[in-house]
């Protein structure tokens, strides 16, 4: 006896870039529905400037039956500005409170 297990591939787009060419985040996620696509990539700051923010874009997310990937950073958030290097606690602490405000 043998098993096939079944695949299926999920598409999910990134909001980098994307939400600025679509003209925002809603409308992005409107597109992201209407062609099919699983869900969004996106990260912290993506998702809102505050908890209540970035509840409500999650909320978004599954009215639309959109799946979240949540990109978080250890250290140089986005990409964005200039890198300096960081110690690994700096790494650590970092990515604890990215991991806290994704959890609130």
């Amino acid at each position: 006896h043998t098993s096939q297990a079944s695949m299926a591939l999920r598409v999910f787009a990134s909001a980098w870039g994307n939400a600025t060419h679509w003209g925002s985040l809603r409308r992005l996620m409107d597109g992201l529905q209407f062609k099919g696509f699983a869900g969004l990539e996106a990260s912290l700051s993506d998702l809102g400037d505050d908890a209540d923010a970035r509840a409500a874009t999650a909320q978004q997310a599954r009215d639309r039956g959109l799946e979240l990937i949540v990109g978080l950073y250890s250290h140089w958030t986005d990409y964005e500005g200039t890198w300096a290097a960081a110690d690994p606690a700096e790494h650590l602490d970092q990515l604890r409170r990215q991991v806290d405000a994704c959890a609130a």
